[in-house]
């Protein structure tokens, strides 16, 4: 079906087993009375989608940093989230169990640093109306990474119930992960992956009362046999190690038994199941309440005690999670000399917590503290400014609603829990949008009105320093807001601004050569969300544009197409645009996102009429091979006010400029003048052979203006062709008069 060749559609029904119905991508039916048959081709395929807890409205509020496959999120809204990679099909999205990655050896009682597992039912019963309404959540503390352990999910029965399903939830969302017949109970040891496609059925029936046990063996746990004997009572606590014995569980609950370590020949034997995947383990004994290390074992997991002193300096890590509950979930977050930081929760806003190092969610610490504990500090200053954004440099900046801080080792080594210091670096104040970092430099938006400004070290002071770098540009900034921000480090370094009224504002920059240079970009819609990917050679600006096509409001995502081309008619600079390469043809489809829109077109190299898409398609005047096709733009240079040696720099006098001489590159198709309604176009052609595309012009070129007298003497250059043009520099001939 030619017709529908390029389109993108859904399928919305399969009322057959070889039939399927179409929608566009606004759900309205396509139809298809007249086309020609089906003969083959295209493909189908299934969006893949996760979903998120996130409402709308607060994705203003999401800071979000990368570390290789894995997205850490956060928002003083919700929980802290992690969105993993683990292949092209396989995405999770997950809150973080701020809980050590290692299970500690388990005692016969309760089993620590357990993980929240939460349940409901769902009754099938025919006869009474279909299936009932969920039974209310019921949570349990478990830990399956013990050999035995599992939790069994009971229920009361609903009348006339013939299948009662269990659904678990993940933090997000529900799944489901087994049924029972007529019975009522399940038991649940992770063994099945919870189906989250499984539809959640509500109907009239009264909904089952569910209950949840965690169900432990008694065979499981951490054990201590004396030998000898003696009415002292000695306490020990194992924990696992890594490989490397870089990170340490928390304690397994203590075990004792009365022996006298003091009498020749008598010791105590420490036992414990082994840990799947541990095969070092800590020992600790209590002396004067406090668990000191006394040695270490190896996978056979047996320790033998004959009265060694315990180390109370070495102690068993404490679990901390401070992120439970509304108000306590942090907004910012980083990684800083291998930690992972969070900081600013509503109820804690100039608090910071880092984690132990080596570690991305184990927040725990010791007692006396070590150096690899996690690292809590809370900034005292004369105001209660919320830490806003994390940004890691040498220092770890710390951008609050009132300023600018530094957090470093106070002996300039790496940050421990004794060492860490803050100190103010400025008092500006950054808004909640995530600032960005070039080579040396941090840019972020400032707080309390519109303007973009720099954080860089600076030597003569030894310390930050911040500038206004938007200050020569205040009609781009004033009575607006930044909403988010990106940079481009390559072809050109880049920062890339969103404002709230929907424009796209640019700044090329290199500070090392002072170049700090501001451009405003608008197109038929507004910009409301941007970032910059890494693709080859150059890092391309993502966008997401509001726009208004066939009477519906409707987003897109574009990407920022190269300026690099090798022939002229590879040149792209139209928006929301797509290329056509083949066979020469003078109809262009595929255009239904740009439908009842007039487009500019280029084919093979030449400007071609504006055309309105009608149906999906334009009509070019001749055939083409390769055409450029999208919604037209105009670019504009306006040059300040002429500055000329006599007093007052000229003020006061009036100016004609009547020549200027641009210093072009691979350009055509520009115009200049005396104001934006007064414009003369530089000829386009000269000696091309017929048929053939205008050529592109580099170096310097002549462009005689329609005289005018003015008071500034400004020239206006503007490009409304889909054609290149880079203006490199120019050169004027003027004359003044009183």
């Amino acid at each position: 079906m030619p017709l529908l060749s390029g389109r993108w559609a859904k399928v919305s029904a399969t009322p057959g087993p070889s039939t399927f119905r179409l929608m566009d991508l606004w759900n309205q039916p396509i139809s298809t009375l007249g086309m020609p048959a089906f003969a083959g081709g295209g493909k189908v395929a299934r969006v893949y989608e996760i979903a998120t807890p996130y409402d709308y409205t607060q994705l203003r509020t999401l800071k979000i940093v990368q570390s290789a496959d894995v997205l850490t999120i956060t928002s003083p809204y919700y929980p802290p989230y992690e969105l993993r990679r683990n292949g092209a099909l396989d995405w999770q999205m997950a809150a973080i169990q701020f809980v050590n990655a290692l299970a500690a050896p388990q005692s016969n009682g309760n089993a620590p640093n357990m993980i929240n597992h939460v349940y409901r039912v769902v009754a099938a019963a025919p006869s009474n109306g279909g299936f009932s309404i969920p039974s209310a959540s019921v949570a349990v503390f478990n830990d399956f990474s013990v050999p035995g352990r599992y939790n069994r999910v009971t229920w009361t029965s609903t009348p006339g119930a013939v299948f009662y399903f269990v659904y678990k939830y993940n933090g997000s969302q529900w799944g489901l992960i087994g049924f029972s017949a007529s019975g009522t109970s399940f038991d649940d040891d992770a063994s099945v992956t919870p189906d989250y496609t499984a539809a959640q059925y509500s109907g009239p029936s009264p909904p089952p009362t569910a209950f949840v046990t965690a169900v432990a063996p008694a065979t499981t746990g951490v054990a201590v046999v004396p030998t000898g004997a003696g009415a002292k009572v000695y306490k020990y606590v194992v924990t696992s190690l890594n490989t490397d014995a870089t990170e340490e569980s928390i304690a397994s609950s203590e075990v004792s038994a009365t022996n006298d370590l003091n009498i020749a020949g008598n010791f105590n034997t420490v036992k414990w199941p082994q840990v799947p995947g541990v095969g070092l383990y800590n020992v600790y004994k209590s002396q004067n309440g406090i668990f000191g290390f006394i040695g270490r074992a190896n996978a056979d997991c047996t320790f033998l005690d004959d009265n060694i002193v315990p180390d109370t300096a070495t102690t068993p890590p404490i679990q901390l999670n401070p992120f439970n509950g509304d108000g306590n979930y942090p907004r910012a977050v980083s990684y800083h000399q291998q930690r992972r930081v969070f900081a600013g929760t509503i109820n804690e806003p100039q608090t910071m917590w880092m984690t132990r190092s080596g570690t991305e969610r184990n927040l725990g610490y010791s007692f006396p503290s070590r150096d690899d504990d996690t690292v809590v500090l809370r900034v005292v200053s004369r105001e209660a400014n919320t830490i806003r954004s994390l940004v890691p440099m040498n220092d770890l900046i710390l951008l609050t609603s009132g300023g600018e801080w530094k957090c470093a080792a106070a002996d300039s080594g790496a940050i421990t829990p004794s060492n860490v210091s803050v100190q103010p670096q400025g008092y500006t104040g950054s808004s909640d949008v995530q600032p960005v970092t070039t080579d040396r430099t941090i840019l972020f938006a400032q707080d309390r009105g519109g303007a973009i400004r720099e954080l860089q070290f600076a030597w003569e002071q030894q310390g930050y320093q911040t500038s206004n770098v938007s200050i020569l540009a205040p009609h781009l900034f004033d009575y607006h807001l930044v909403v988010q921000m990106a940079f481009s480090r390559s072809p050109l370094p880049s920062l890339w601004s969103v404002r709230n009224d929907g424009y796209l504002l640019g700044m090329t920059y290199v500070p090392e050569h002072e170049v700090r240079a501001w451009h405003q970009h608008t197109t038929d819609g507004t910009f409301e969300s941007i970032c910059c990917v890494a693709e080859g050679d150059e890092d391309v600006l993502y966008v997401i544009v509001k726009r208004f096509i066939a009477g519906r409001t409707v987003r897109y995502i574009e990407r920022k197409h190269t300026r690099r081309f090798d022939t002229p008619s590879d040149q792209f600079f139209v928006d929301s645009g797509l290329t056509y390469d083949g066979a020469p043809t003078a109809t262009i489809n595929g255009l239904y996102h740009l439908e009842g829109k007039e487009v500019a077109l280029l084919a093979d190299g030449g400007v071609s009429p504006p055309q309105i898409v009608t149906n999906g398609s334009v009509s070019l005047d001749a055939p083409a091979s390769k055409v450029q096709v999208g919604l037209p733009y105009v670019s504009q240079v306006k040059t300040l006010p002429l500055s000329i040696q006599t007093e007052a720099f000229g003020q006061g006098t009036v100016k004609n400029v009547n020549k200027v001489f641009l210093r072009v590159l691979t350009s055509n198709g520009f115009s200049a003048g005396p104001s934006f309604d007064k414009l003369r176009y530089y000829p386009t052609r000269f000696a091309e052979p017929y048929g053939s595309p205008p050529d592109l012009v580099t170096g310097e070129v002549p462009l005689t203006l329609s005289p005018t007298w003015q008071r500034d003497g400004s020239v206006c250059i503007q490009q409304d062709q889909p054609l290149s043009f880079m203006l490199l520099g120019m050169a004027i001939e003027t004359a003044t008069g009183s």
